[in-house]
């Protein structure tokens, strides 16, 4: 009987979390968001110039200035459905104003994903980017651009700002640190859950025989799950291909 018991409630356990989960992802269904990554940036110099005074660095002809920098970014649909547009998606990437764009090349992760780019003819910190029709949810692309700038300023990412055409999206800077967290939750959840489905299998004899310890116990597993797949789905959606 006690163990017909455990069954029936790690049934409803599971049952609750898919629940839970299911409410989470229909709520999340209803937004649209992009965010980008900023991966890495250095000098390309890296102090040549301090030693070698007469180094210059060329691109298509032209002399590139002492603070030139080389960034790499990308852009990720995080949200939990496909963007779409009758034409094209468009929108934009910011550097602060005393950079300007030199050169830049854009690579989808995807050969589906068909995108342009185009450096904006008045602002030359700006960057225009055209995705044709459709981003599918987990779909990215990664951007390497060179930089230059009137200002010794080693951190280009530090400041961007976003334009954005595409309706009912938003477009944001993700927080490493964030995601990081989440990862960690995620697996300190699936731990904790195997360690609640051990207490419970093991003593459900004699701690779990009264009624009110097994309610405490129930909700305290459904919180957890509920938590565990909610970290999980965050680390999914941020984590870059």
């Amino acid at each position: 009987m006690e163990m017909i018991i455990t069954i029936i409630f790690t049934v409803l356990s599971i049952i609750a979390t898919i629940i839970v989960t299911h409410y989470y992802t229909k709520k999340q269904m209803a937004k649209n968001q992009i965010s980008h990554f900023a991966i890495e940036t250095y000098n390309l110099d890296r102090g040549v110039k301090e030693v070698f005074p007469e180094f210059l660095m060329m691109y298509n002809g032209l002399a590139l200035g002492k603070y030139t920098r080389f960034c790499e970014g990308r852009f990720k649909n995080t949200g939990n459905k496909d963007i779409h547009g009758n034409d094209e998606l468009e929108f934009s990437l910011i550097f602060p104003d005393h950079y300007s764009i030199k050169a830049i090349d854009v690579t989808a992760s995807t050969e589906e994903l068909s995108i342009r780019h185009e450096i904006d003819k008045e602002r030359k910190n700006k960057v225009h980017f055209f995705i044709k029709n459709l981003l599918r949810t987990g779909e990215e692309f990664k951007y390497s651009v060179l930089l230059d700038s009137s200002e010794n300023d080693n951190n280009p990412f530090g400041k961007l700002r976003f334009s954005n055409r595409i309706p009912d999206t938003s477009i944001q800077e993700a927080d490493v640190k964030h995601i990081k967290f989440y990862e960690k939750i995620s697996y300190l959840g699936v731990a904790m859950i195997l360690l609640l489905m051990f207490i419970l299998f093991w003593w459900e004899k004699t701690i779990f025989a009264d009624t009110i310890y097994k309610t405490i116990f129930m909700i305290c597993f459904i919180l957890v799950n509920g938590f565990t797949a909610f970290a999980l789905m965050n680390t999914k959606n941020y984590k870059l291909s």
